[in-house]
Parts: C-alpha cells; sequence; structure tokens
C-alpha cells in the first residue's frame, strides 16, 4: 500500500504521515497509532517495536461468530488480494459512515 492511500485511509494529510515515518514528530497520537495499525492489519505493540508478532491475537473464533459474519469473511477471503484490499476499504469506508450516522454509543 503506498503512503499516498494509507494517509487517506488513515484520514490524516500524508505529509504528517510522512513525518511520523522519518521519525519527525515529537508525539504521535495514540488515536493515529490505533488507525494506522487498523489498517494495517496490526497491532500498535508492532508499531511501536514492543514486539516482534506483527499478526494482533484475537480471542475469537470460527464457531464464536455469527454464521453470516462468516460467510461474507470467506466471501472476502475469496477474492484476489488486490480486490480483497479494495472490498475492505470499500467496507471500512462504509462501515464508518454508518457509525456517523446511526451509532449513537461508541462501544
Amino acid at each position: 500500500m503506498s503512503q499516498k492511500e494509507l494517509a487517506r485511509r488513515i484520514r490524516t494529510a500524508q505529509s504528517h504521515l510522512s513525518e511520523v515515518e522519518a521519525d519527525s514528530v515529537p508525539r504521535v497520537s495514540g488515536e493515529l497509532l490505533v488507525r494506522i495499525a487498523s489498517v494495517l492489519g496490526t497491532t500498535t505493540d508492532y508499531i511501536l517495536l514492543l514486539t516482534d508478532n506483527p499478526r494482533p491475537q484475537t480471542s475469537l473464533r470460527e464457531d464464536e461468530l455469527p454464521p453470516e459474519v462468516v460467510a461474507l469473511w470467506r466471501r472476502i477471503a475469496a477474492l484476489p488480494p488486490r480486490v480483497r484490499e479494495q472490498a475492505i476499504a470499500y467496507l471500512e469506508e462504509q462501515l464508518q459512515t454508518f457509525e456517523r450516522l446511526f451509532v449513537t454509543e461508541r462501544r
């Protein structure tokens, strides 16, 4: 993923992201780190070099998820990698819009 695309997906200026990557920003907000980790499919601990494991640990098992979520994920996982990435980006944007419009309480 390009720096430009990452900046777009985490809703920040590409110039700011460039400064973060170059370690030119004195402090990076936790919110920005969480957005970066989420988009990259990793953890803030990995970004901060607190772990060597880039994959987040999850306690959810497939049998704990609603069947419609499992079915949807299987459809997405079967897509070619580039198309899958685009589909996930699209779904993330749609979910953010949905949450802004319809979800009054944050988790």
